[in-house]
């Protein structure tokens, strides 16, 4: 929507006119739900702490107050502390306890300044997130490709966490094709709970350590300029086929694979002989689809799949809706679905199996 993108371009200028200068439109943050309001601005706390200060909703309503839920929804789950709605191009402000919204000529500046120290992983993982995108944008903008950046590492920080909450002992290797992002990605793991390895270069042009555990989502409509070599000995240029490919290379016996790619791999001709091989000599344990938009920045379908190195058998196919988010979370229905279902898979004489 052009008319909406040129909206929030004017809030966000009006917000960084008074001083904002890191400001997040419609972020994903971690452990946040499913909040994304239109404008995140982060200020300096009186502890030279950067933290969430100021959101703005900008809608068209005939009636302001109608955008107070979201507001405090806001400053329920981000703590932040000033709440403004443009509506029909006019602002507003919320009081204190974001009960009632009152006219202003625009924004306030942030109390402490907005330079500070970012201390929250999960700011640093969406920022970085953010760049990413940016970055991707402005080259293809100005015709370079810019298929090889693309958000990953937080699945990485989110495997991390679940692993430090569970007790379990690993070792996380990442790889990172941007040399400037994997330094960065390298001082937030300093301080993870588990020990963390930013590995830099292109991970489809080396060979990837042996694993346990293999989570990753390749960028969708990667051409690769040399032809990827499968298992199966036929060949593909298509990005997330050849990683597919090298994850399920990398594992070891008994490991687990986790991808999030394009829909078409479970149905296009051209993969049928490869769909084959790997339901031939792996446990392609479970097939996810999920909706539209669930690869953040596109509007192409997709799917989870699940591949375990270890004999054939039988693979549990479903297709999740809108609330796929919720039902994937970690104590979600479906997620425990799944683990029900694959759990008692391993406890199953191995037959080769397919559905």
């Amino acid at each position: 929507m052009p008319n909406h993108r040129s909206d929030i371009a004017e809030v966000r200028a009006a917000m960084r006119a008074v001083g904002y200068t890191i400001l997040q439109v419609e972020p994903r943050l971690e452990n946040m739900s499913n909040l994304r309001p239109d404008v995140l601005a982060w200020g300096s706390n009186a502890d030279g702490e950067l933290v969430p200060w100021a959101v703005v909703e900008y809608k068209k309503l005939r009636q302001p107050e109608l955008v107070l839920p979201s507001l405090a929804g806001s400053r329920d789950l981000l703590g932040t502390l000033e709440h403004y709605a443009v509506i029909n191009g006019q602002w507003f402000k919320a009081d204190r306890g974001v009960c009632c919204l009152q006219p202003v000529d625009g924004p306030t500046p942030p109390e402490h300044g907005s330079q500070g120290l970012v201390t929250d992983r999960s700011l640093a993982t969406s920022l970085l997130v953010q760049r990413l995108w940016f970055e991707a944008d402005r080259l293809r903008n100005s015709g370079v490709s810019a298929d090889r950046y693309f958000p990953t590492g937080s699945f990485l920080w989110a495997a991390l966490d679940r692993a430090a909450e569970q007790g379990v002992a690993a070792e996380f290797i990442g790889y990172e094709f941007d040399a400037q992002l994997a330094e960065l990605a390298e001082g937030i793991g300093r301080d993870a709970p588990r020990h963390v390895v930013i590995e830099k270069g292109d991970s489809f042009q080396r060979g990837l350590a042996d694993a346990d555990v293999v989570v990753t989502a390749p960028p969708v409509g990667l051409s690769l300029a040399d032809r990827h070599l499968l298992l199966d000995g036929s060949t593909t240029s298509e990005g997330y086929v050849a990683a597919l490919d090298k994850c399920v290379r990398a594992l070891k016996p008994g490991g687990r694979a986790v991808l999030h790619i394009a829909h078409s791999f479970t149905f296009a001709d051209r993969y049928a002989a490869y769909r084959m091989f790997l339901a031939e000599n792996f446990h392609v344990a479970a097939l996810i689809g999920l909706p539209a938009g669930a690869i953040a920045g596109t509007g192409v379908r997709s799917v989870l799949v699940v591949i375990d190195r270890t004999e054939p058998a039988e693979t549990l196919v479903t297709h999740l809706g809108e609330d796929w988010e919720t039902q994937l979370g970690p104590e979600g229905p479906g997620l425990n679905s799944v683990l029900e279902f694959v759990d008692a898979e391993d406890d199953r004489p191995r037959t080769a199996g397919r559905s």
